[in-house]
């Protein structure tokens, strides 16, 4: 008896180890949470209304996106990294909360390590903007102005250790200009106070400054891509506008998708595809180039191999300009 029942133990251990664990395919069984660690407004807007209404038909599960501000990003960051490997968190996140934040802030967190690099989904041009409030038709007709009234002009940026203020922080710092640097919570307020005039100029995403410069409250000067976009073609590069050495100081800006430390192969790689084939879509495409963005869609270990490069450049950079989060 003993052993006929021993027998069945075994049998039936055996059949649980022949049970598969969840797939792929079996994911996801409830709505799927994406943390972005800034505001709303501006690109991560763009990147949701161009991307859920394919992700949600995909999974067939909702798509939530929960806002977790503060600290640089830090605070979302932190929200990521602690939440269960599960496939049911995920980050929405910015090029400098991977490759940048972690020179500026005090931070437990080692992003290179911390997170798992899902895809990049677009890369986000950065142009110079003043307020139309300004008569500046030109970047040598503002560079020439804040030279002249040292300590008088403001710019804005959605947040500290965000690629705007780091751009904007370069700009003013390489060319020897003296300005003041206001943080706002996110796009939104930062293009506000940019068309209200409380801030002269910024470098930012034209996602965010989208709706101001067709009510024509802001001006854009030039951009920092290798051509002019789509979406505002009349607007030079900053190397056709004569400023070459700029194009080459402001730094590239993407957003994308990470999964936190121990989240399934099998989910991260499957997540990664439908997104790529989402923001392929024709639909998607028009969304964002709209608003001057790039569709990327990289797979996992095209995004790990990009990420300690980047890191080490920008690293470089910061010490160099001794810049630090205010």
């Amino acid at each position: 008896m003993r052993a006929l029942s021993l027998m069945r133990m075994i049998a039936l251990v055996g059949l649980v180890l022949l049970v598969p664990p969840a797939t792929a395919q079996e994911w996801p069984s409830r709505p799927v949470r994406f943390i972005n660690p800034f505001g709303a407004g501006g690109v991560n807007d763009t990147i949701v209304a161009a991307s859920r209404p394919g992700i949600e038909s995909r999974l067939k599960q909702p798509m939530v996106v929960e806002n977790r501000t503060g600290g640089g990003g830090q605070i979302g960051m932190q929200a990521i990294a602690l939440a269960a490997p599960d496939g049911y968190t995920f980050g929405m996140v910015p090029s400098n909360t991977m490759v940048i934040s972690q020179f500026l802030f005090k931070s437990t967190l080692d992003p290179l390590k911390d997170f798992i690099p899902v895809t990049v989904l677009v890369d986000v041009p950065l142009l110079l903007a003043v307020t139309a409030k300004h008569p500046a038709r030109s970047v040598g007709e503002l560079l020439a102005d804040i030279r002249a009234n040292p300590g008088k002009f403001n710019f804005a940026s959605p947040g500290l250790g965000t690629p705007p203020h780091l751009a904007s922080e370069m700009l003013v710092r390489s060319l020897g200009l003296s300005a003041v640097h206001i943080p706002y919570k996110g796009g939104h307020d930062s293009a506000m106070a940019l068309a209200t005039g409380e801030v002269q100029f910024m470098v930012i995403a034209q996602a965010s400054l989208a709706s101001q410069i067709a009510a024509g409250t802001v001006r854009p000067l030039a951009v920092a891509a290798k051509s002019r976009l789509q979406s505002l073609p009349d607007l030079p590069t900053f190397e056709q506008a004569g400023h070459a050495d700029l194009q080459q100081i402001i730094p590239r800006n993407w957003w994308g998708i990470i999964a936190p430390k121990g989240t399934p192969a099998a989910i991260v790689n499957r997540l990664a595809d439908e997104f790529r084939q989402v923001i392929a879509e024709p639909e998607a495409q028009r969304r964002v180039r709209a608003v001057g963005l790039e569709t990327v869609g990289s797979t996992p270990a095209q995004f790990a191999a990009q990420l300690p490069d980047e890191a080490r450049r920008w690293g470089d950079l910061i010490r160099t300009m001794d810049l630090k989060a205010q």
